[in-house]
């Protein structure tokens, strides 16, 4: 895009974006089930599906660099993401959506890269396990179970545990 263009595009901008409206039958089950188990709201719905968004289809990337204003920014800027969602970036609600002991954050659904940054200048990214997560995968990661132990002594006496035959 011609700069010229993206500055007169900026500047012109005076109110926020339209808010992103998807309902739950729209979005994926294992996206569905988590809202419900966390609790999320809209806004923390769509920073959690803007910060995955780039893992799923790189061509994201592109789109961030124009909206971001800034070439080697190759996922949305907590400004960004928050002007694509209806919301101020200067909000102090919507950005403490994104505080380290916020449900996004503390839950590890994103991270905030760049942070000797802003917080409006960091940028949004999903463990890739969050994005596998949210495309249908439920497995549990190997080293999940390799850390689980079984205690070596039963938590009921040995007289009451059933009996096998191997």
């Amino acid at each position: 895009f011609p700069p010229q263009l993206i500055i007169r595009d900026a500047l012109s901008a005076k109110t926020s974006l339209p808010a992103l409206s998807l309902k739950s039958q729209e979005l994926p089950e294992s996206l569905n089930e988590l809202i419900k188990i966390v609790g999320l709201s809209d806004t923390e719905v769509g920073l959690l599906l803007l910060a995955a968004v780039t893992s799923v289809d790189p061509r994201f990337e592109h789109f961030f660099i124009v909206l971001n204003n800034e070439v080697n920014t190759l996922g949305p800027t907590v400004s960004t993401a928050l002007r694509l969602l209806g919301e101020d970036p200067s909000n102090p609600v919507a950005r403490a959506l994104l505080d380290p002991q916020a449900p996004l954050r503390t839950l590890g659904l994103l991270h905030l890269l760049r942070p000797e940054h802003s917080l409006a200048a960091q940028i949004l990214d999903s463990p890739e396990r969050v994005v596998r997560h949210l495309l249908g995968d439920s497995s549990i990661e190997p080293e999940i179970v390799n850390s689980i132990t079984i205690g070596a002594e039963p938590i009921l006496p040995r007289e009451l545990l059933p009996t096998f035959d191997f």
